[in-house]
């Protein structure tokens, strides 16, 4: 079974030909994504020796086909999938990971932050790719988003609202908690000094 955030990632892919999870750790969601018919091929890539056997592990157990690499991003990958996903990271770090990946990189991409998600937000609208979707799902105490986007070769125009609240936002109880999350934060920036673009952020309905 999936957590409820790699379940959302999960729920943003409709069907690709092939995927690449960077940072697999071990192995659940590219399992569930043969198992369940939404990718024909599959392939689990992490940084780490030890995660990447557990994954290989969980792979044999689930009864599915799927390549394993040791893999610093993009850097050990050898061709270009259909779809990546890259979730359970810094914003930044999926940033540089899409940047160092160039041509490799595939197209359509599903982005699960685990911080600096306005950075990420920034990064796609000006690099040419389109945010098609977002999921916001609680876990635990914490809440987070999921973003699917798509290159398109045509930068978006954005407020600073939308870096921080996406320009997709659904009536969800994730999305409202993370809106929630957002205030508080926007909130706690504000202590240091007004600043007009974090009112706005707070005020936002």
């Amino acid at each position: 079974m999936l957590t409820p955030r790699l379940q959302a990632a999960a729920d943003l892919i409709d069907y690709a030909d092939s995927v690449i999870d960077i940072g697999t750790d071990h192995g659940y969601l590219p399992i569930y994504l043969l198992k369940t018919g939404k990718v024909k091929t599959a392939c689990a890539a992490d940084i780490r020796k030890g995660p990447l056997e557990n994954a290989k592990e969980n792979i044999v157990n689930g009864g599915v086909e799927c390549e394993c690499v040791l893999s610093d991003g993009f850097k050990n990958i050898c061709k270009k999938y259909s779809l990546a996903c890259i979730c359970g990271m810094g914003g930044e770090t999926i940033v540089n990971i899409i940047t160092e990946g160039k041509d490799i990189t595939p197209d359509t991409l599903v982005l699960q932050p685990m911080t600096g998600a306005d950075k990420l937000r920034k990064f796609l609208y000006e690099n040419g790719y389109g945010i098609t979707d977002e999921a916001f799902v609680t876990e635990g105490e914490k809440v987070y988003c999921i973003i699917k986007a798509k290159k398109t070769g045509v930068n978006t125009p954005f407020t600073y609202s939308d870096l921080f609240l996406g320009k997709i936002r659904p009536k969800t109880e994730g999305y409202r908690k993370w809106k929630e999350k957002i205030r508080l934060q926007a909130q706690k920036r504000m202590l240091g000094g007004r600043n007009k673009a974090d009112e706005q952020l707070c005020n936002e309905e």
